[in-house]
Parts: structure tokens; C-alpha cells; sequence
């Protein structure tokens, strides 16, 4: 599959039901939708350098906020996701500090009992950040992808190319989708222009 480099769904898609994400294209530029409540909760998003797994990460970090969740990101670099370190309800860590804070305050969080939680988005790019995580940050890892959607908690995890997986325990439990790069018919936009909607109208 493809990232979709600039999705319409960020500026102009008003036809999509709530909680489904546009994802990645296929070899014939059908677009494949990720409904995280209904199947495959967790993904893991696998692919060469240069494939667009981040710009799909950002994808769905823009459609989340869209649909009123929270998004938790923990990122290795950054200069990754800058535009959202301003949105209503996006939280982004830096370092393993962070890290397995941001972990910590997501599985609390989790543990609500409210009858109505509000969905969260975790983002964590890459695995090789998760290195650093510890024990602690690990158990909080597994008890979002081993808690019952009720919590509507959903994790999108990126691999890094050519490294160990640091979580198997977790890499394990989740649907895997490898991107390849763009074949020159799909003519990918920049990154920058995945981000132009801004969180005005997110919902209450």
C-alpha cells in the first residue's frame, strides 16, 4: 500500500462517518480505510525510508482531532508533528521522560469508568524510541493494546527501519500495514501540505 500524501479528508471530505480513517491507497489507487472500533484496533505501520509512514501517522492524527479525540504522540525527533504542538487536545512528548509519562497519564486515563470516555489516539513514532521506555512504560504500553475498545484507546505504531523490535510483546498484538514508496503515477505532494485544516471546528 501507498500513504496518501495529501488526503482530501483534510480539507474538503465531508461524506466520512465518524471513527473511519482514510489510511493508504492500494495498487489500484482504491483508498483503504482504517475503523479502529469495529476491526483492528492497534496498527503497525512498517515500510522502507521515504515511504510514508509518518505522513500516514500525521493522516490520522489530523482525522482524529477532526472527530473530537485526543491524540497522544510520542515522537523520536522534534521536528516531527511541530504543526499539531498547538491543537486543542494533542499532546506530544519529546524525550523518554516524556515518554513513559505521557504512557502513564494515557493508561490512567484508560482506566476511566466514565460511560462515554473520549477516544484517544496514541501515535508513537518510532519503535526505536521505546528502547528507552523501561518496565514501567512498557507495562502501560501493554495494558493499552490489551484493554477492551469500551476504553476506546487505540495505538498507531511506527517501525524503524532496519532496527530489533525493542516491543515484541506488544508488535505482536497488532494488524501490520507495510507502505511502499510511491510509484510516480500516484504524484505525492509534500509532507507540509498534509496539514493545512486547522482544529477550529473541533467538535465539543
Amino acid at each position: 500500500m501507498f500513504s496518501i500524501f495529501n488526503p482530501d479528508f483534510t480539507q474538503y471530505r465531508t461524506d466520512l462517518l465518524a471513527d473511519v480513517f482514510p489510511l493508504a491507497v492500494d495498487l489500484d489507487g482504491r483508498e483503504v480505510d482504517w475503523i479502529p472500533q469495529v476491526r483492528n484496533p492497534h496498527i503497525f505501520i512498517g515500510g522502507p525510508v521515504g515511504s510514508g509512514k509518518t505522513t500516514t501517522a500525521e493522516n490520522l492524527v489530523i482525522q482524529a482531532c477532526r472527530n473530537g479525540w485526543d491524540v497522544h504522540v510520542l515522537r523520536q525527533f522534534g521536528r516531527e508533528y511541530r504543526e499539531f504542538e498547538d491543537w486543542p487536545g494533542v499532546k506530544i512528548a519529546s524525550t523518554p521522560p516524556e515518554h513513559g509519562s505521557l504512557l502513564s497519564d494515557t493508561d490512567t486515563a484508560g482506566k476511566n469508568l466514565a460511560p462515554s470516555p473520549v477516544p484517544v489516539l496514541v501515535v508513537i513514532d518510532t519503535t526505536e524510541l521505546l528502547a528507552d521506555i523501561g518496565n514501567g512504560g512498557l507495562d502501560h504500553l501493554l495494558n493499552l493494546v490489551n484493554r477492551p475498545q469500551s476504553r476506546r484507546i487505540n495505538l498507531v505504531l511506527i517501525s524503524t527501519p532496519a532496527s530489533p523490535d525493542f516491543v515484541p510483546a506488544v508488535t505482536r498484538q497488532l494488524h501490520h500495514i507495510e507502505l511502499a514508496r510511491p510509484p510516480k503515477w500516484l504524484e505525492p505532494r509534500l509532507p507540509h501540505e498534509v496539514s493545512r485544516w486547522r482544529p477550529g471546528d473541533r467538535p465539543a
